[in-house]
Parts: structure tokens; sequence; C-alpha cells
């Protein structure tokens, strides 16, 4: 149970560092409204074909563009007596001056909060702060649990952190993903849609679309995307009885018609237990992200390129393991 505590405090950690889930005055609402139907390859392929990547992060009146990303977490854990709740919230601002040129800048801030009782010792733990990111790095003023935690990661370091935190929580996420394969873009071509179609169908993933007003398309998981991973998990990971509760996993997208993107939305709610020959552990977990397209000016603080200020960081991403303030 430990194990599976440390590792998902650190994802959730992870997480809101990473994507800048956090901090709204409410929670954001992921769902695309639309007259969805199932599409064929045809269809589907046509409407592939209208999208013009030149005009896609382009604002029709300007040559600055910009994303709005909005977001929050939460997860349960409870197994043996022992139990973990996280919550986590955020906003980040991401301007680009002009599309013509490499370069952006973003600001936004970021809460996670946790509570564990673990061996009958219960604990709080606490991050919070602002993140900022300019063309070369992102920078972090936060309190990861009641220390400080504040200077700069370049970007290329970035990839240390990913190393480090999938490698942490490889096999022991919040949710198994045994036997799922990556798939490939397809092209604009009827035959091609076809493949991917296939292929979502087999992975248990529907298509909606919806080309009345600009594209919209949804992405969601259906029965036979939970059913696989139930079949597949029982009986392995050392005879895991496994069954979902809830059962939502939603991708939206929507350009409008003047072919310019407008939102990117993931809604998740999905719960489930995972029985063990000794323990019985139920998770579950609600999250949105919301990427909205935004005009939003964003200015930076002058004291971040200030190295007393904003020092270089090692490329480590705050963890609330250990860092648990213990009642």
């Amino acid at each position: 149970m430990k194990k599976i505590l440390r590792r998902t405090l650190a994802l959730g950690c992870a997480a809101v560092l990473l994507t800048a889930v956090g901090l709204t005055a409410c929670k954001p609402n992921p769902v695309i409204d639309g007259d969805y139907r199932t599409p064929t390859a045809a269809e589907l392929a046509h409407a592939v074909s209208s999208i013009d990547e030149n005009a896609l992060l382009r604002d029709p009146a300007s040559d600055a563009f910009g994303f709005s990303i909005q977001g929050d977490i939460d997860l349960n854990i409870n197994a043996a007596g022992d139990s973990v709740i996280m919550n986590g919230e955020g906003n980040y601002d991401i301007a680009i001056p002009n599309v013509n040129e490499a370069g952006s800048v973003g600001k936004g801030s970021l809460r996670l909060n946790a509570s564990q009782a673990v061996d009958g010792t219960a604990g709080t733990y606490v991050l919070s702060g602002d993140v900022y990111h300019d063309s070369d790095n992102l920078y972090l003023d936060v309190v990861d649990g009641t220390e400080p935690y504040c200077g700069k990661i370049p970007f290329g370091d970035l990839v240390a952190i990913l190393e480090d935190l999938f490698g942490d929580v490889s096999g022991g996420g919040v949710l198994p993903m045994r036997h799922v394969q990556p798939l490939k873009v397809p092209s604009q071509e009827t035959q091609d849609m076809e493949d991917m179609l296939e292929e979502l169908a087999a992975a248990g993933i529907s298509v909606g679309l919806d080309d009345s007003a600009g594209l919209k398309l949804k992405f969601y998981a259906n029965d036979d995307y939970f059913r696989a991973i139930e079949e597949s998990t029982t009986g392995g990971f050392g005879e895991i009885d496994f069954r979902f509760q809830g059962k939502t996993l939603e991708v939206y997208l929507y350009i409008n018609e003047d072919g310019t993107f407008e939102q990117f939305s993931v809604y998740i709610d999905m719960g489930y237990s995972a029985s063990y020959p000794e323990e019985t552990a139920d998770y579950s977990m609600d999250a949105q992200l919301v990427i909205r397209r935004s005009q939003e000016s964003v200015t930076l603080p002058e004291e971040l390129y200030d190295e007393n200020e904003y020092p270089p960081l090692d490329p480590t991403l705050p963890s609330p393991v250990g860092a648990f303030i213990v009642h």
C-alpha cells in the first residue's frame, strides 16, 4: 500500500506541475456540446481535409495567438484501512506574440492538496505557487510542503524529469494501460481513415463528428475499452480481480468555421477496485483539462531574470514523498 501511495502522490504532483492543472474558481467544463454522429471514413477524411494548418493557430485579425489552460484533478485511494485524498487545481495562460516567429511566454498558478492516513498515522501535504515560462526556461515559485522551491529549469532538462516520473510510476500508476498500442496519425485519405477507425474500434474508442458549424470531434472510451482492461488485468500482477465502477473518458476538439482552433479538452471520471489476495484497493479519479484559444496578454515579472531570485534548479519535481506534515 505504501508503494502505491508513494507512486500515486508523485504522479499527482508531477501532473499538476507539467500540465499546469489548477487554480480555477470553479471546475472548468470540458464537454463541447454538439450534434455528434458516428462518421464514415469518407466523412472523417473530408472533415480532416478541411483543416488548414496555416490557419489553425491564427487569429484572422492578428498575428498574436494564445491559449488559456484550466483544470483540476481529484484522486481518492482506500486500501486496508489506509487512504490518500488528493486534489489539484490551476490555470495557465500562454501568449505567442507572433505566430510567424518561434517563442512564447506563459504564467499561471497551481495548488495541490493531499492528505493521507497510513498505518494509523495521518498527514497532510500542500504544494502551491506560481509557474512561468519563456523560450528558454520553466520558472517555479512554489511552496513544497513547508519548503520554498524557487528557481528555473531549462527546457532541455525537463526530459530528465519525465524520465524520472515515468520510471517511478511504470506499472503502478492510477490506470493500468496494458496492451494499448499507440495509434498512427492518419493522412487525409479515406483508406487511412478506415484503418484508423478500425484501430480505434478495436481499442474500444468511439468517434463522434459534428461538422455543421466548423469541426467538432469527440473521442470516448466505450464499454469494450473498459472490459478489455478488466480482462487483461484480472489474473495478472499477482492474481488481481480488477473492476471498474465509473467509466467516463472523453476527449474533445473544436475548430471554428474560420478554421481556427477554439478548444481541446479532456474529461475523466473513473473509479475502479483492484482486489489482491491480501487486500482490496479502491480508486477514484475525477479530472478536467480545458485548453481554449485566448488573446490574454502575458507579462513576466522582471525578477525572473535575477539569478539570485531564480537560481538554476536541479531537474527534479517537488515530491510529496516524505514531505507530509504528520498529525
